[in-house]
């Protein structure tokens, strides 16, 4: 099998943890009901810790390097450094985020938020994609999507080249 990885966070919520080995993700149930060892041949790598009080929900890209959480009142998405230090590297301001996706890459990261006043806010948008290999978080998407789903999101696709399509 090939190598995999796998978060794991402890039960108290305060600490993630990567796993990295090989079968980690097995199919093989008489395996794992003979199994009462843990596989020596797995890596387990420490992913800076962070606290931060008042988190409503949270996202990982899928590459690891960020997790971007949301706080309790949905003012601000918070973009943190999850593989070196766990210091926030960018917080974007925006009123009523209700979801946030990741670009398969982990290239992108798309915000949604809810519109107060469509008629106001149709304009300016409320689904914004940002591109986060820029040094400032360049937003380089802006689209207007009314509706909220859990069902439908993640509202937009992307190809294999992490072009985004709406």
């Amino acid at each position: 099998p090939s190598e995999q990885h796998l978060s794991v966070l402890t039960p108290d919520g305060f600490q993630v943890y990567a796993v990295r080995g090989e079968g980690i993700m097995s199919d093989d149930s008489e395996k794992k009901k003979s199994d009462s060892t843990v596989d020596e041949t797995l890596e387990l790598e420490e992913i800076p810790t962070f606290h931060r009080e008042g988190i409503e929900f949270f996202e990982y890209s899928p590459d690891g390097r960020y997790i971007a959480l949301v706080d309790s009142k949905r003012t601000k998405v918070e973009l943190i450094d999850a593989q070196h230090s766990g210091e926030t590297v960018h917080v974007i301001q925006e009123p009523s985020v209700e979801l946030i996706q990741f670009s398969p890459k982990g290239t992108f990261m798309a915000i949604w938020k809810r519109a107060m006043d469509p008629e106001v806010d149709a304009p300016k948008g409320n689904l914004y994609v940002y591109d986060l290999r820029s040094p400032l978080l360049e937003k380089v998407g802006t689209f207007w999507h009314g509706g909220y789903s859990r069902n439908l999101w993640p509202y937009l696709h992307w190809d294999a080249e992490e072009n985004f399509l709406y």
